[in-house]
């Protein structure tokens, strides 16, 4: 069986994808991993970018499902007994992964952004942070990060409970928390993301927040 399978997740990701492939095949290639490309119904071609890149497989949505259900189409399609989950904008770099993996041994490794580029979105963010903190009892260094390593096991007893959305992150971490799951958190670089931000201030933190709360209910300790 694989040890790890990589599911990025992209939708109109063209000026970033081929730029994420050549930093994060090599690295990936070192610990034999499988490569999902999760094509989330794109339409600004993103592919035509990476056709020069051969190890990775692609699966497509017929139309924009969300980040959430890109990550549970991996999910049904993984072989790895590991999975990384791994955002396609440019913003997490191949040299935060040695560290990562080296703690493996959690139930869920999560690369904790020691910045966030975008000061409205820290803001945004961290009054989210605080309040998860709160609800799951727990310090959350980074409750949303597209970066992180979880037992493929338990990533599938939780996809039922996964929003098709951005939140679906939120959701895996708040899981493991309250079901007082071992986590290694591991701090990470974090760069501005390539191309315009999807993230929404006033929408996406309710969003987060209600499933902040909604967390609390879909999780028993």
């Amino acid at each position: 069986m694989t040890t790890l399978t990589a599911i990025i997740p992209v939708y109109n990701e063209r000026l970033a994808l081929a730029a994420t492939l050549a930093e994060w095949i090599p690295v990936l290639n070192d610990v034999h991993a499988e490569i999902l490309v999760i094509d989330d119904g794109s339409t600004d071609g993103a592919f035509d970018t990476a056709s020069g890149f051969v190890g990775f497989k692609v699966l497509r949505h017929d139309y924009n499902r969300g980040y959430g259900a890109a990550l549970k189409t991996g999910l049904a399609a993984a072989t790895g007994e590991l999975i990384l989950t791994l955002d396609a904008d440019g913003t997490y770099p191949a040299s935060s992964f040695p560290a990562m993996w080296a703690a493996r041994h959690a139930d869920m490794v999560i690369g904790a952004r020691a910045s966030e580029p975008d000061r409205l979105k820290a803001f945004a963010k961290s009054l989210v942070f605080a309040f998860a903190g709160l609800v799951a009892g727990s310090r959350i260094p980074d409750l949303n990060t597209g970066l992180r390593l979880v037992r493929r096991d338990l990533a599938r007893q939780w996809a039922g409970s996964l929003p098709d959305g951005f939140s679906a992150t939120t959701t895996m971490t708040m899981a493991a928390l309250i079901e007082r799951r071992s986590i290694a958190w591991v701090p990470i670089d974090y760069r501005r993301r390539i191309g315009p931000s999807k993230f929404h201030p006033i929408t996406d933190t309710l969003r987060l927040t209600r499933q902040v709360i909604r967390s609390r209910s879909l999780f028993r300790r």
